[in-house]
């Protein structure tokens, strides 16, 4: 098991990211959920790097989530940085929780570690993001092996195993270190400027990064994204409100009679942008009901912040901590049909 691996740069420099990032690596043909399991260990070790590296303060027993959601961290790392790193949790939230996984979305989660991991090189380990390996699609390597599957999977597990001793030894090392130095003193906008500059040295698009934590969303929800049936994306909706007479909505979900069941607007982060997007959505839904006779459920999201208004029965929006499925918003439709139908 000593083929080249996608992470091998990082080892000289964290051995741990790299042996994570390797390990998801040959277990993604025959586990991809498992892969997707440990490439939210990638992310949390990433999170505890960075913490090392820029001496921010920590308590030794929060979980990933409480990390990511400091206000310390948040503070000094990109939008884009955040939404790779929240993508790797909820991908491996989903599996560890008894989700099968998809080797589809496994691989996306493998590039998006991928994506961490150059960043790491980068900003903290000296080199140039134009220096450094581009990703490279891992083949299926079971079907060229000597031996059986089972066999395979005992020698990944005593990876895992010498995983996890390391994992327990730098985390000793961690706390003794912590114990010792002084926090650094806080300069936020030098951070968070270094962390855009690495950012745009890597061609970071933060409209990519959220779609790829509403995609998550969606999945967790049982919609596929990948099903136009199910899912359309910049759905191109008649639209007089722009002069061109078009609009696109970012998402729409449909239901099996090919009427649609509700429209997801994807905003950036802030108060501003996300009150704007309900009414974006709203607009939308207009739309989409004159052009179909039916009024949507409205979803508008940041990837992190998400509401529903169903204002077809409600005149207010609330907040929900994921997107609907289909069998819920079926009924959701179908609950008060007088006020959401037109003929």
């Amino acid at each position: 098991m000593t083929t080249a691996s996608n992470f091998d740069f990082l080892r000289p420099h964290n051995r741990l990211l790299a042996e994570l990032g390797s390990l998801a690596e040959a277990t993604l043909h025959i586990d991809p959920g498992a892969a997707q399991t440990r490439l939210r260990a990638f992310a949390e070790e990433t999170v505890k790097s960075i913490y090392k590296e820029e001496r921010l303060p920590r308590l030794p027993q929060a979980n990933l989530y409480e990390l990511l959601n400091d206000s310390v961290f948040t503070a000094c790392a990109n939008r884009s940085l955040l939404d790779l790193l929240h993508f790797l949790r909820m991908q491996g939230n989903d599996t560890a929780h008894g989700g099968l996984g998809d080797p589809a979305r496994a691989m996306q989660a493998l590039k998006s570690a991928h994506q961490l991991a150059l960043y790491m090189a980068v900003s903290y380990y000296g080199h140039s993001a134009s220096q450094l390996p581009v990703f490279t699609q891992p083949s299926d390597r079971t079907g060229s092996l000597q031996q059986s599957v089972a066999s395979y999977e005992k020698q990944l597990q005593e990876q895992q195993q010498a995983l996890q001793q390391l994992t327990e030894q730098l985390e000793q090392e961690r706390s003794k270190q912590a114990a010792l130095e002084a926090p650094a003193k806080p300069d936020q906008h030098k951070r968070q400027q270094h962390s855009q500059q690495v950012a745009d040295s890597l061609h970071w698009d933060e409209a990519t990064t959220r779609r790829l934590l509403i995609d998550s969303m969606l999945l967790q929800a049982g919609w596929n994204v990948e099903n136009s049936q199910q899912v359309s994306l910049e759905y191109r909706l008649d639209f007089p409100h722009n002069p061109s007479g078009n609009g696109f909505a970012d998402y729409v979900l449909w239901g099996d009679n090919g009427k649609p069941l509700a429209v997801v607007e994807a905003k950036k982060s802030g108060n501003v942008s996300l009150q704007a997007g309900r009414e974006q959505a709203r607009l939308y839904a207009d739309a989409l009901q004159t052009m179909t006779g039916q009024r949507p459920v409205i979803f508008y999201s940041n990837g992190y912040e998400s509401f529903i208004w169903d204002d077809s029965q409600y005149n207010s929006y609330r907040p929900v901590y994921g997107f609907y499925s289909k069998d819920s918003l079926d009924y959701l439709i179908n609950l008060l049909p007088g006020k959401r139908f037109r003929d």
